[in-house]
Formats: C-alpha cells, sequence, structure tokens
C-alpha cells in the first residue's frame, strides 16, 4: 500500500486520476480526511483502499461518490432503490440521497484502521456495516459516552 493519493486535490485532477487507475485494475489508498467516519475511520489516520465501483450495492458498503457541488464523499450505503443510493456517515444521523448510481466512483474494499488492514470480513467491518447502520438514530449518544469514557481512562490511568 504505497501509492497512498490525497483527498485534498482538484476535483478534476481526482477524477481523471483514478479513473485511468480504475481502467487498469489498480486501487487507490485514500487518505482519510474528516470526521463523518468517526469511530470506523479516523481523520489522517487512516487509509481507505478503493476499488473501481461496478455498479452492485449492498447496505453498509463504504462507496465514494460525488455531489452535484463536485466535492468527493466517503460514506456508508443505508439504502438504494431505482432512484439512488442514500449515504450515511458513521458517526452521522443525517441521510442523505437519493444520489444517482452515475456519481459513485469507487468502492472501498478494505481499510488500513490504526496501521492494521482490515478487510470487509474481519468483525470490526462487520459490526459497522451490520449493527451500526442500524443504530442510526442513538449514534451521537454512543459516540459522546465513549469519548468520555476514554478521557475518563487518560486522565485517571
Amino acid at each position: 500500500m504505497n501509492n497512498n493519493f490525497h483527498f485534498e486535490t482538484d476535483k478534476n485532477d481526482f477524477f481523471c486520476i483514478a479513473t485511468e487507475k480504475f481502467k487498469k485494475n489498480e486501487k487507490i489508498n485514500l487518505v482519510i480526511t474528516g470526521n463523518s467516519m468517526i469511530p470506523f475511520l479516523v481523520h489522517k489516520r487512516d487509509t481507505a483502499v478503493l476499488s473501481k465501483f461496478f455498479g452492485e450495492v449492498k447496505k453498509g458498503d463504504i462507496l465514494l461518490y460525488f455531489r452535484d457541488n463536485g466535492k468527493y464523499i466517503l460514506h456508508r450505503v443505508y439504502d438504494y432503490d431505482e432512484k439512488g443510493v442514500y449515504f450515511v456517515g458513521d458517526s452521522q444521523n443525517y441521510i442523505e440521497g437519493p444520489v444517482p448510481y452515475e456519481n459513485i466512483l469507487a468502492e472501498c474494499t478494505c481499510v488500513l484502521r490504526k496501521g492494521k488492514l482490515i478487510e470487509q470480513q474481519a468483525f470490526v467491518w462487520k459490526f459497522f456495516s451490520k449493527i451500526w447502520i442500524r443504530l442510526i438514530f442513538i449514534r451521537q449518544p454512543i459516540i459522546r459516552l465513549i469519548t468520555e469514557v476514554n478521557k475518563f481512562f487518560k486522565n485517571n490511568v
């Protein structure tokens, strides 16, 4: 995984580079920027490994898509239908969509999380794609509780 490609680039350059790499069946390692995928993926700590999107969508998948304003977003599939795909970040409770299928550029096949390779078969991946996705309306209190517990242990251990 030595070909990291930072998200913070011109959107047209990113699209061109990604399209060329995907034509060659290559993957892109994308350093996570932003906090919308916390707690699974953390800003500038973790990396998403992206492959060409072939059109198959499942609830819980992590896909890279672009909004009408050109901004690229890496979020999890909440639902989908003939109109498009509905997305939500792991730290969010707002569902975005439908995003047209033609706006989806790539799928996340695995991640480098805390320096460790996590594949879709891993327990932590399955937890977020099968269980966490269903906890959308109680995520915020859970994240706050985890944050407070972490602070307590850092200050008292």
